[in-house]
């Protein structure tokens, strides 16, 4: 019996002399396999929102008449004089005035709750206040869109505002089990009327603490005159030692796996 030499015990491999083996060429190649698929992940979920959204933009459809009389019981007409700018007037049968509404679609379709935009109707008196409000459609998930037409207090909590008063207040309660949905029709809402955009998702500023760990010695923070999202921030000697933003609002409409996410970013003295 022969003993085998080590070059007995290694595989038969042809190694080109310009091309040495290496022991990083299956991993890398694995990552690069993982790279793509990620890549083409993204690039299918972003042409699903574009799609979403090329729908979402198109002119929205008045409603239908049974759906107005809701809240205008002798509707008969309807005008595009309505009391304010890019409203519709609700007409009787001799032509008075019962009221007028608004959509949130097409403005606040970028507006997102948990899957998708949703277009609200708001009733208005001709005293300008409000009557209620509608889902006439929305493209988030139904289960939730059901849970906010469930929740009473909800749907009822704008009801004898005026349209400054539905603008300027956003302490509406969201839904329990449907958040995003509900936070995002009040976004919708506040942005039709006002033409701002708050993030309720977030409301919170950002606060000095925490930015605590990109700049320890941080005693306070500024807004920066020349930029509406970037904060100066500020040591004892008054000196300006970076800055920081935010993410939200911005990308609200940008889901994670159950929503969106609030990043802090600092950037050093010199807006890098």
């Amino acid at each position: 019996m022969q003993t085998g030499s080590q070059q007995d015990w290694l595989p038969n491999v042809a190694v080109h002399p310009q091309m040495p083996m290496s022991r990083w060429r299956g991993p890398a190649f694995h990552l690069l396999r993982i790279g793509v698929l990620i890549a083409i992940v993204w690039l299918i979920r972003e042409q699903h929102h574009a799609f979403v959204f090329e729908l979402a933009a198109q002119d929205a459809v008045p409603p239908d008449f049974e759906r107005l009389r809701n809240f205008y019981p002798n509707a008969a007409f309807l005008s595009g004089e309505g009391a304010k700018q890019e409203t519709t007037a609700v007409l009787g049968s001799n032509g008075e005035i019962l009221g007028f509404f608004i959509q949130t679609s097409p403005r606040s379709d970028r507006i997102t709750g948990y899957s998708g935009p949703t277009n609200t109707l708001i009733a208005f008196d001709p005293d300008n206040r409000v009557i209620g409000i509608d889902i006439l459609e929305s493209r988030d998930t139904p289960e939730h869109v059901a849970d906010v037409l469930r929740d009473n207090p909800f749907m009822t909590a704008h009801a004898a505002k005026t349209w400054d008063e539905v603008r300027d207040g956003l302490q509406v309660d969201a839904v329990s089990g449907a958040t995003l949905t509900s936070l995002a029709i009040l976004e919708g809402i506040n942005y039709r009327l006002s033409g701002n955009k708050p993030s309720l998702k977030f409301p919170d500023e950002i606060d000095l603490s925490e930015t605590a760990g990109f700049f320890p010695t941080a005693t306070s923070l500024r807004p920066r005159r020349s930029s509406t999202t970037l904060l100066d921030v500020y040591d004892a000697n008054e000196a300006v030692i970076g800055a920081v933003t935010r993410t939200s609002p911005a990308t609200d409409h940008i889901m994670g796996y159950q929503g969106p996410t609030d990043a802090l970013i600092a950037f050093d003295e010199q807006d890098r």
